[in-house]
């Protein structure tokens, strides 16, 4: 339940498995409203396993028959994040003083690359597994130029590291 302050309506929370929802979903798609998605991954890392995030839900959504114009994507890899961003804390810093860092090529490099900065790619994230080091010491550069174009990107990552540490 919710907090109950002053202008604040009481709220339940229930969680839903896959099914449930996958039912939410065709509701909301009879209704057709729309979505709004703040955080557009796919997926995450968490432990040693991929976990769906809102994206994932949000592709569903449009796989049912909603229509892609009334599912707003608002984070990564959109630009309006990186320009929100950079005003409320860069200022007027030249994009030539900017990295992007992240683990998905589809969001964070993506984005980076869109909004016309650089990007270092921290490998160990939802792309491990595609991903060898030879030696744990060197990218497997093949792999990493196979990711890149499967991901449709316009250009490697300016710096890849295996770890953000």
């Amino acid at each position: 339940a919710g907090a109950g302050g002053e202008g604040e309506a009481e709220v339940e929370v229930v969680p839903l498995g896959e099914e449930g929802l996958e039912a939410l979903l065709r509701r909301c798609l009879q209704r057709s409203l729309p979505m709004l998605v703040a955080n557009p991954d796919l997926v995450t890392v968490q432990g040693k396993n991929l976990v769906k995030m809102p994206g994932a839900i949000a592709a569903r959504y449009v796989a049912l028959g909603a229509d892609p114009a009334h599912v707003h994507l608002l984070g990564k890899p959109r630009g309006i994040i990186y320009e929100v961003a950079r005003r409320l804390f860069l200022g007027s810093t030249p994009k030539d003083r900017i990295v992007c860092v992240g683990d998905s090529l589809e969001h964070d490099i993506r984005g980076g690359q869109d909004f016309g900065i650089d990007s270092c790619f921290v490998t160990s994230g939802i792309h491990a597994e595609e991903l060898p080091w030879e030696g744990n010491e060197v990218l497997d550069a093949a792999a990493l130029d196979h990711l890149v174009q499967k991901h449709g990107l316009v250009a490697q990552p300016t710096i890849t590291v295996k770890h953000f540490q």
